[in-house]
């Protein structure tokens, strides 16, 4: 019983929750059978459907790795370079996995993935659960424990697939110098860096989208019913992982029309199997959610949206708030990187204006600005990692263009002395980002995240020294979860998320007034039954502040 609870405890799974999920988990059985049955009623088509579609995928992934395989052979420096500089992405990004934990990791780990998986996968009360990371995590920490590397394992994969897949699309779209300096300059991202050793979705999503991304070169060319298959499969999976892969999925769709509305070839055909690709979508993450929004419902509202507010007030902060974004989205690179890597995209991006190159910059900003106008808001910088990685993408073509048009005006220009310019540039930007490195990664830019995570584990160690019979111990929002997934992972005999005892004698309360959370407002939170004695400082920490109060008298 203790499984069905967020904190572990049997006294919150109440009569009320209990039929809230029995009432939407009937609902969701109604769905699901009237679904069952539209499948039995078409199962002829619906299985030759899927067969057809199942050996389509297989031909095109054959011919697809065919291919890779063929233009690695045919470049071996290029292979060995990149080969080199995901090695050095990992590494940049191990050195990470151990950080401290924050403050949406610690909830997602106690809320979802500590769980049985039946249940973490089924609860969408809040959109912080990302599924797709939900499952993957359950599975790491089930294997590993729940250490904080084994809690962000797939975020780190994930973010290690971002450099071959980068280098892929770069080569593709352009030429392989461009393939290792899209590999370099995203293995070497601060923030891609950063979102590979957190433990969300954003990783995932973001690598669906280089990966949908990649098969849409082919798709532009060509009409491959196998192609749309993986990219449907692929555009569910990031789904799966963040809702908010609309905006992605909605960049390559667009990416694709306008290439063959440009080419005045096959549209008729590329709409139909577009649509074709929607629906196949549709259902596969209609399918995937069908679990969560049965039991948890649909939410209020879906993730990164505002209530409507005037046009004018959201006009007025529009220019503020994009700016703060763009910062957040580009931190940590080396003074002077933000223009180089602006100007190399914008130098690609002119260059291919009427290539796949310049169209692929068009979508990512047609859809980026009706999203922003259709929402009503700009959504945080962890929700444009795709736009991210599309900079990065159309900077290391433009990189490569300049690096073409220098060995050209010197001696000739030939392959390899082209790829090995761009590595000499790929290691030069490894190098300067690695000593711009700051000593912590948090998920946002603001400062509060780190007062929230940087004491938890020693908070938590040093409660555990601290306790006695008869103590309780008193947080609240928002170092409750943090602290509380350390109690868990050093297993030590107390829990922050249940409210305090009546007949505690003494009260442990953290504190800390850099977020706001002084003595007063944590006991109020608390639920402490009256009001203790004076607080007495027990341990000062960075941020923190841990207090001892003795109970009142009764």
């Amino acid at each position: 019983m203790d499984a069905l609870s967020p904190d572990g405890e049997a006294e919150a799974f109440t009569h009320a929750l209990f039929d809230a999920v029995v009432g939407k988990a009937r609902l969701a059985a109604v769905l699901l059978a009237g679904g069952s049955a539209l499948l039995f009623r078409f199962r002829r088509q619906a299985a030759s459907t899927v067969v057809e579609r199942a050996a389509a995928g297989f031909r095109y992934a054959a011919a697809a790795a065919r291919r890779g395989g063929t233009a690695l052979e045919r470049d071996r420096f290029g292979a060995w370079t990149l080969a080199a500089l995901t090695a050095a992405g990992a590494l940049l990004r191990i050195r990470w996995l151990g950080q401290p934990i924050n403050y949406d990791e610690s909830f997602t780990y106690i809320t979802y993935v500590s769980r049985p998986a039946v249940i973490g996968l089924s609860d969408y009360g809040y959109l912080n659960n990302h599924l797709l990371n939900t499952l993957l995590a359950h599975a790491s920490t089930s294997i590993l424990g729940n250490a904080p590397w084994a809690l962000r394992l797939p975020a780190f994969a994930a973010g290690c697939a971002l450099i071959p897949l980068a280098y892929a699309l770069a080569r593709r779209l352009a030429d392989p110098p461009a393939g290792l300096l899209a590999a370099a300059i995203v293995a070497a991202s601060p923030v891609l860096m950063e979102f590979s050793a957190c433990a969300r979705g954003y990783s995932l999503a973001t690598a669906a989208f280089l990966a949908i991304a990649l098969i849409a070169c082919d798709l532009i060319e060509r009409d491959d019913e196998g192609g749309w298959t993986w990219l449907a499969g692929i555009a569910a999976l990031g789904f799966f992982a963040v809702p908010v892969f609309a905006y992605p999925f909605g960049v390559v769709l667009l990416w694709i029309l306008l290439a063959r509305l440009q080419d005045r070839r096959s549209i008729p055909d590329a709409l139909r199997e577009g649509a074709a690709a929607v629906a196949t979508t549709g259902a596969l993450v209609a399918a995937l959610y069908a679990a969560p929004l049965g039991v948890s419902g649909v939410p209020e509202r879906w993730q990164f949206t505002a209530p409507p507010e005037p046009f004018v007030r959201f006009a007025a902060s529009l220019g503020e708030t994009v700016r703060t974004v763009w910062a957040d989205l580009l931190r940590g690179i080396p003074p002077g990187g933000t223009a180089a890597l602006v100007g190399a995209a914008a130098v690609a991006a002119a260059g291919g204006a009427r290539g796949r190159v310049g169209l692929l910059a068009a979508s990512a900003i047609m859809v980026s600005v009706a999203a922003v106008l259709a929402q009503g808001i700009v959504a945080p910088a962890r929700a444009w990692l795709f736009l991210l990685a599309t900079l990065l993408i159309l900077a290391a073509i433009g990189g490569s263009a300049a690096i073409r048009a220098v060995r050209g005006g010197l001696a000739g220009s030939n392959r390899v002395a082209d790829s090995l310019a761009a590595a000499i540039a790929g290691a030069a930007v490894v190098a300067a980002v690695v000593a711009w490195q700051p000593p912590l990664f948090d998920e946002t830019s603001e400062p509060e995240e780190r007062m929230i995570k940087l004491d938890s584990e020693a908070i938590a160690l040093f409660l555990g020294a601290e306790l006695e019979p008869g103590d309780a111990v008193v947080s609240a929002f928002p170092l409750d979860y943090p602290i509380e997934y350390y109690v868990r992972r050093h297993r030590l005999p107390f829990t922050l998320l249940a409210p305090p005892s009546a007949s505690a004698s003494r009260y442990l309360v953290v504190a800390n007034d850099g977020l706001g959370q002084t003595i007063d407002r944590v006991l109020a939170r608390g639920a402490v039954p009256a009001r203790p004695s004076a607080p007495v400082l027990l341990r000062r920490f960075t941020y923190s502040s841990v207090y001892e109060m003795s109970a009142a008298a009764p």
